[in-house]
Order: structure tokens, then C-alpha cells, then sequence
């Protein structure tokens, strides 16, 4: 798995990003098909976003406190 960083003023205009979000930039995860179905199918179980999934699992796994984050 990769991951790759930019900021948001260089990711395409297609690409939906979070508007008005003061510091935040876009994360791009190389993953395979069935760990990206598995992560979404995670999330609808618990009624979040796989982008909320991942920030809370993150948090936990670096043992900080989760920080919620408002889905676009």
C-alpha cells in the first residue's frame, strides 16, 4: 500500500474536496479492491463515511483520542 500526499489547490477541480477546511490536505491510498470494499462495507455497518472509518482508526491506532471529523 502507498500513500501520497498534495495540497488541495493541486488536486483536479473534479475531484470532490472539503470546501472551507482550513488546513487539511488530500490523502491518496494505493489498496486493493477487496480492502477498499471491506473498509466501505465497515463503514455503512456503523452509519459513517469511509473517510470518518479511517480517521478514528487511525486516532486509535496511534492511541490518541479520535477526532470526529464532519463528513462533506
Amino acid at each position: 500500500m502507498a500513500l501520497k500526499t498534495k495540497p488541495l489547490e493541486l488536486v483536479r477541480e473534479d475531484i470532490p474536496t472539503a470546501v472551507g477546511v482550513d488546513g487539511q490536505v488530500r490523502i491518496n491510498l494505493n489498496t486493493s479492491p477487496e480492502l477498499r470494499e471491506a473498509w466501505k462495507k465497515a463503514a455503512r455497518a456503523r452509519h459513517m463515511s469511509v473517510t470518518t472509518l479511517i480517521h478514528l482508526s487511525v486516532s486509535a491506532y496511534l492511541g490518541e483520542d479520535a477526532i470526529l471529523i464532519q463528513d462533506s
